[in-house]
């Protein structure tokens, strides 16, 4: 609101300090534009089409303001007269160009030239309309020469364009027609695909058959290796084709017969029956080592034709490969070929675009030759009678909307960037976490506090007291008391009153005859002992490492109120917090009083604060309204509900003027 009345009142005081002390006058010279031989009226029809003229129109007021019309305004003798021209002679050209404005008015055929300065007296209003003039009546001389010659070169301009684009549309299409005389057209790609897929199915059938091979030469190989191969019928059958063989089994068979017949005749011991036992067996020996030579050769031969088969297979395999590996670089050319001529394709079409679009300009150009075009003064400027600028009407209303949006964009702007805690209701909407309090601001209080710390020790009664009052009767319902021995004071940053809600919960607690000790777990930045001179030396760091017995460092600030101090600043907090002595210790501590609370160091900053929230039954953060951010104290809070055994709670601090809460 005060940027908005602020930004308001400025606009009114400098618009009337403009409006008295350097106003602007306006002198406004119009010109008509119009086909040679007609002159425009109202509702008269046009020759040229709306976008040609449009054109025109442009193309006048640009040349308007060019160095050839604006010097030769210069030259004209009212100009040079005038004390515009004569404060700055050199740099008037520059000035001239900055401060007359040329432009079409929408709509009609007219353009307007207008000028604007500092006129006080009557004199440097009349110069202002005398140097609109000049300007005005030199762009009516020249403008037709420059619009003819500019016409011209323009013509020529595209000429030559034309013939270059011509001659790139030849190549183009001489590069198309080698593109399709190499046969890169689709017909080729599908006779190609054809023979890909053809030989693709040779290739599987290939395959097939020389993993078959594979697997009968395996197959023989482990018959050779377990001597089955010799049973097989291929061996016997080379066995029983052979002649050689053939002779020696009748041979057997004739010496069996007359062996019979000889001992049927001699008996056994007869000479003769020896010498047939003796040719007998003489015959047997000869058909043994024949079986096994022709074994031998049958098996060399079975194991060739095997390796013959796999050969072979291997052999027509590798041979469609490299004809399908063929086809593929002839398909890939192809491919590249045909992507080629969609490109030339591609510029073609748009090479036949520009051409075309070069014709119809040069015919356009061609037609305003045939009938030129005319400017000529319609309205000359005079000299000016009111103030052109400010104009109350527009720089009021200009303040007040300037005024509104800045004062609701920065108010939103403050709103969005502050991400801190409000109130009650972000703990409940945006954190997740039961509620259990409100502490009021120092400030806000009416009873004279020397440290908010030690209030309800100081003034049980005063409006701090109430709030702890009722923060303890929370905490009484939000679990069972076996569940409250130990609980850990917690907030994400540095000064969010921590060691105040613990002292002052601690010293409520006690006020309801309990025995409450308050440990220092902060080995950052402890606060008890300064609280508490009397404390003896040393405190939990001596406890932890064993240089002292923690129950002789315990002091008793007042009935039923102990407190542990700190100690010593240990090297490593993290080490000793998280140790199984600390452990032992609140053991210890929650047998020996009702409740133990433990205030501990910045969780956003240390680890301190998650190691001791797995050794507590529960934990209460802290937050400051208007200081914590909303962001920080959700990811906390969801790390102390994960790794205590009860639901975290929130609580606020006594350091703001809003009221946050617990």
């Amino acid at each position: 609101m005060i940027t908005s009345l602020a930004i308001i009142g400025v606009t009114c005081v400098g618009t009337a300090l403009w409006y008295f002390y350097a106003p602007l006058y306006t002198a406004t010279a119009q010109l008509v534009v119009s086909p040679a031989g007609e002159v425009l009226r109202a509702g008269a029809p046009l020759q040229y089409g709306q976008e040609i003229m449009s054109r025109i129109m442009r193309t006048h007021a640009a040349l308007a303001v060019s160095n050839r019309v604006l010097n030769e305004a210069l030259k004209n003798s009212k100009v040079a007269a005038t004390d515009w021209y004569q404060k700055d002679k050199d740099g008037a050209l520059e000035r001239l160009r900055e401060e007359i404005t040329v432009a079409p008015i929408t709509g009609t055929n007219y353009i307007s030239v207008s000028m604007s300065g500092k006129a006080i007296n009557k004199r440097e209003r009349i110069e202002l309309a005398e140097i609109v003039n000049a300007v005005a009546e030199d762009f009516q001389k020249i403008s037709r020469d420059v619009i003819r010659g500019e016409r011209e070169e323009d013509i020529a301009n595209l000429n030559r364009q034309q013939q270059e684009l011509n001659t790139t549309l030849s190549a183009v299409r001489r590069d198309m027609n080698r593109l399709l005389q190499a046969g890169s057209d689709r017909e080729s790609l599908m006779l190609l695909t054809y023979k890909r897929r053809t030989l693709s199915t040779e290739l599987d059938t290939v395959i097939r058959y020389e993993s078959q091979a594979l697997s009968l030469r395996a197959a023989f190989e482990e018959q050779v290796a377990d001597d089955s191969i010799y049973a097989s019928q291929d061996v016997q059958q080379a066995l029983n084709l052979n002649p050689t063989l053939r002779a020696l089994r009748g041979a057997e068979v004739d010496a069996v017969t007359g062996l019979d017949r000889l001992h049927a005749k001699y008996g056994k011991l007869h000479n003769e029956f020896r010498a047939g036992e003796s040719r007998l067996a003489s015959i047997r020996k000869e058909i043994e080592r024949q079986e096994a030579d022709l074994k031998t050769q049958a098996v060399s031969l079975l194991r060739n034709a095997r390796e013959a088969e796999v050969e072979m297979a291997k052999q027509a395999r590798d041979d469609l490969q490299i004809r399908m590996k063929e086809v593929d670089e002839q398909m890939t050319e192809l491919q590249v070929g045909m992507a080629r001529y969609e490109q030339f394709s591609g510029e073609e079409k748009d090479l036949e675009g520009q051409i075309a679009r070069l014709n119809n300009r040069r015919l356009e150009l061609q037609a305003q030759a045939t009938g030129e075009v005319q400017v000529r003064v319609a309205m000359p400027a005079t000299p000016p009678r009111y103030i052109s600028m400010p104009k109350w009407k527009i720089m009021v209303p200009l303040g007040v909307v300037v005024g509104v949006v800045v004062g609701l964009g920065l108010a939103f702007l403050l709103e969005f960037i502050d991400t801190s805690i409000k109130g009650p209701s972000d703990i409940a909407r945006r954190v997740d976490l039961p509620l259990l309090g409100m502490v009021p601001h120092a400030d806000d209080l009416e009873e004279e506090i020397e440290d908010v710390r030690l209030a309800f020790m100081a003034q049980p009664n005063s409006l701090i007291g109430e709030a702890f009052m009722q923060i303890r009767t929370c905490l009484l319902f939000s679990s069972p008391p076996s569940q409250q021995r130990s609980l850990l004071i917690v907030s994400p940053l540095p000064e969010d009153g921590r060691t105040t809600v613990a002292m002052n919960l601690a010293a409520c607690c006690a006020h309801g005859d309990k025995k409450v000790l308050v440990v220092d777990a902060n080995f950052r930045q402890p606060a008890v002992r300064s609280l508490f001179p009397q404390c003896p030396e040393g405190g939990l760091s001596s406890a932890l490492v064993g240089q002292a017995g923690w129950e002789d460092l315990v002091y008793e600030a007042q009935p039923g109120l102990y407190v542990l101090p700190a100690g010593v600043l240990p090297p490593n907090p993290a080490e000793l917090l998280g140790s199984e002595q600390m452990r032992q210790l609140i053991a210890e501590m929650t047998e020996k009083y009702d409740q133990v609370l433990i205030d501990s160091a910045p969780c956003l900053l240390v680890s301190d604060s998650l190691i001791l929230s797995t050794l507590v039954d529960g934990a209460i953060m802290v937050v400051r309204a208007g200081a914590t951010p909303m962001g920080s104290s959700r990811e906390r809070a969801t790390s102390s509900r994960e790794s205590a055994r009860i639901s975290s709670a929130l609580c606020s601090t006594p350091f703001v003027h809003l009221p946050a809460a617990i």
